[in-house]
């Protein structure tokens, strides 16, 4: 079993550098997709702000209610991260074909196809949500 999940592991990692040196390549369109991502995180925290200073939420402190948003700020943009290219790319190749090619693999597809291109421009949200999380457990 752990040789088996240090042989994922290994995997992930692979191909994760492979996709991460793919996006560093084109150095505009990367920090555009990690100044969007940031702009969301903060339009989520905005928007809250404004919510939380105009409605009561009886049996909730607002300290519990940031703790809330960032949990779910920081497991919104790990599926993100891990999920979404590859869900996105998937029905597209296996209407062209080009998806028969991951069967190939001797590794499992699913897999595969789940992990094979990570968004790190969501990461780096994941990230940011993690810090503000910390902060608020500190402050409330």
């Amino acid at each position: 079993m752990l040789i088996q999940f240090k042989k994922y592991l290994r995997l992930f990692w692979a191909v994760q550098s492979a996709g991460i040196a793919k996006d560093i390549q084109l150095r505009g369109n990367f920090t555009m997709t990690l100044i969007g991502s940031l702009c969301y995180f903060y339009l989520h925290l905005i928007s809250f702000k404004l919510i939380i200073s105009r409605f009561r939420f009886p049996g909730w402190e607002t300290g519990q209610l940031w703790i809330l948003l960032f949990t779910f700020e920081i497991f919104t943009y790990l599926a993100f991260f891990f999920f979404w290219r590859g869900l996105q790319h998937t029905p597209k190749e296996i209407g062209t074909g080009t998806f028969d090619v991951l069967l190939s693999k001797p590794f499992s597809s699913r897999f595969l196809a789940f992990f094979r291109n990570c968004s790190l421009h969501n990461l780096a949200s994941a990230i940011f949500g993690a810090i503000y999380l910390v902060f608020a457990l500190v402050q409330y």
